[in-house]
């Protein structure tokens, strides 16, 4: 798992990098999620077989639904990498019985697929505005975080689950908050967090 949290935090010194050389790259949340989703296809993009030997996926996928404590499909991280494809189904649940020596599966959950297994779950938070960033940004930031622990926590006694946090800040105002805020959480199991910046500069021509 580490290597592999390794090549994340590469991809992502390669995307700040490209940020600070061309300072118009970026001009979404969207955007950085999808220049992420590009270069991390370059990693996790090969068909492999799931658990339904005739259909294959890919490890890499976005917005995919994660159940709650409640049991509710209220957790969408940006980016999910399953680890291990073959217990990805889209044909059938994980539960079954077998009946005449014929085996018969459960259906699907509303999402129309399941999945289980090791994995890594990725966030980004995008702080555009000109003033930078400010604590409302850390208690935002702080809440997913939560959400994202609760989930680590929620499968760690089968599964083992990362989480990776990344702070993209337009500007560098508020580089010490989101920093300290980056320390906080430094030590603990199963999380990577990332401070990242475009250091563009607003001292232009007066505007009206």
């Amino acid at each position: 798992m580490e290597d592999k949290i390794k090549g994340i935090e590469n991809i992502i010194k390669r995307i700040e990098a490209e940020y600070q050389q061309n300072q118009g790259l970026i001009l979404s949340e969207d955007d950085l999620k999808c220049l992420a989703y590009k270069y991390l296809f370059e990693l996790y993009s090969a068909p492999m077989e799931t658990m339904d030997p005739e259909v294959k996926a890919i490890q890499l996928h976005t917005e995919i639904p994660w159940y709650d404590n409640n049991g509710h499909l209220s957790i969408y991280p940006d980016i999910t990498i399953i680890l291990n494809p073959k217990q990805i189904s889209i044909k059938h649940g994980s539960f079954f019985k077998v009946k005449d020596g014929v085996v018969y599966y459960g259906k699907l959950p509303r999402k129309q697929f399941r999945f289980s297994g090791d994995a890594i779950l990725i966030e980004f938070k995008f702080i555009k505005r000109k003033s930078g960033a400010k604590q409302t940004d850390s208690t935002q930031i702080e809440r997913d975080i939560r959400k994202m622990l609760g989930l680590i926590e929620k499968h760690n006694n089968v599964e083992k689950i990362t989480g990776v946090m990344i702070i993209f800040n337009k500007t560098d105002k508020g580089k010490a908050l989101m920093e300290e805020l980056v320390s906080k959480y430094r030590d603990i199991e199963n999380l990577k967090m990332m401070y990242c910046s475009g250091k563009v500069s607003f001292e232009a021509p007066n505007q009206w």
